[in-house]
This record gives C-alpha cells, structure tokens and sequence, in this order.
C-alpha cells in the first residue's frame, strides 16, 4: 500500500466528498433522460428537436450547437435499453471513483470528435453518390452511446493506476463486444455507427490517460485509491 493511497483511505472529508459525487452522478443520468423526456411532448418536441436533433446536413449548415447538445438527450427515454445499462455501469464507478470532471471531459471530447469523424466520412461518401451516405447526412442523430462509449475508455485507463486492474479488461471486453459483436454481419450503416463508437472509446482512453491527472491530484474512493 502507498502513502497515497493511506492518505486518501484516511482523508476525513471522503464522505462528505462521496456524497457530491453522489449528486453528480444522480445528475449525469438525469439530465438525458429528462431531455429526452420533454422532447416527447408536443409542445416542447420543436424546441428540443431544434436544439439537440444533429444531422451532418445542420452540421455544415453551421447549426454547430447541435453538435455537442446531441449527446445530452436519451434517444430512447422511455425504453431501459443497453445504452442505459451502459451509463449506469459506466458513470456509476467512473464518478463515484473519480469525481465529475474526468468523466465528463471524456464523455463531451468522445462524443465530439467520435460525431466529427462520422460527419466526414458521411459529408464525403454523399460527395462520391454513396446511397446510405446521402441518407445518413439528412438523418437526425442524438444520444448518449458515443459519449458513454468515450467514458467507458477513460474509465478502463482510470482503472489501469488503480488495485482494480482486471475491472478495466472487463470494462473494455464489454464495450468491444457490445460494440462489434455484430460489425461483420450489419449493413454499412450501423457498421458505420458502431465504428463511430469505437471512435469514442479510443478517445475517451485517450482523453484520460493524457489529461486524467493533470492539475489538482486525482482523489479516488477509499477502495480504488490510485497507486
């Protein structure tokens, strides 16, 4: 066991600091849902849709707002899909572990350059007469699943300085399969989605490993200090 990690085992304000991250984190998984759920209402739907709705077509129209505000709406707020499953497994340990701005630096830089990377491939392939390229830079996108793909990255790299290794394999066994179980067999779009989450995860691993203790000393949870 390290200095540090006694130091922080034995800070007297880790329960006061636990609890904030505690409300962080309440706050991370409620603002999507709860954006989601007032674009479900009529007179609202215009006002969220034109905030947050994102196509590449807005994009380069220079609606540039739409760019990151498409990553704090769930998609699907009525329905408890993988996504969901994946914000809470991810941002659970990864705010409550880390506190609130590791995570959200990997979550806003996966889901932008992850969405980015997409635009351009979409932007050129409608260029060059591909069909499901010039659908796609009309087609609306919004939610969470780059941005949770880029923390889960940034989480798996957090684990790695911590007695929690094996949990980061297990982190990133599951996002890459989650991710690519399908790729071989899925038609160009959702290959092309799930390459855009793959995106996000590298970055979100990117994003952590360079930045991630920077500045003020990094504080984890008694039981995942960092070595």
């Amino acid at each position: 066991m390290t200095a540090r990690a006694v130091a922080v085992r034995r800070d007297p304000g880790t329960g006061a600091g636990l609890g904030r991250r505690a409300v962080a984190l309440v706050l991370v998984l409620l603002v999507p849902l709860t954006v989601g759920l007032l674009g479900t209402l009529a007179p609202l739907h215009p006002v969220i849709g034109w905030l947050c709705s994102y196509s590449p077509q807005r994009l380069f129209r220079g609606e540039l707002w739409t760019l990151p505000l498409s990553g704090v709406i769930q998609a699907r707020p009525r329905t408890l899909g993988p996504y969901t499953l994946v914000s809470l497994g991810v941002m659970t340990p990864y705010i409550l572990g880390f506190g609130i701005a590791r995570p959200l630096r990997a979550y806003i830089a996966g889901h932008v350059i992850a969405t980015l990377a997409a635009a351009v491939v979409i932007g050129l392939g409608a260029a060059l007469g591909w069909h499901e390229a010039s659908v796609l830079f009309h087609t609306c996108d919004a939610g969470v699943s780059a941005g949770m793909a880029a923390a889960g990255g940034g989480l798996a790299v957090a684990l790695m300085r911590t007695q929690w290794r094996p949990l980061a394999i297990i982190v990133v066994a599951a996002l890459l399969y989650l991710f690519t179980e399908r790729i071989a067999a899925e038609n160009a779009t959702r290959a092309l989605a799930d390459g855009e989450h793959l995106v996000a995860l590298v970055t979100g691993a990117f994003v952590e490993r360079t930045w991630g203790t920077r500045g003020r000393a990094a504080r984890g949870l008694p039981r995942i200090a960092e070595t």
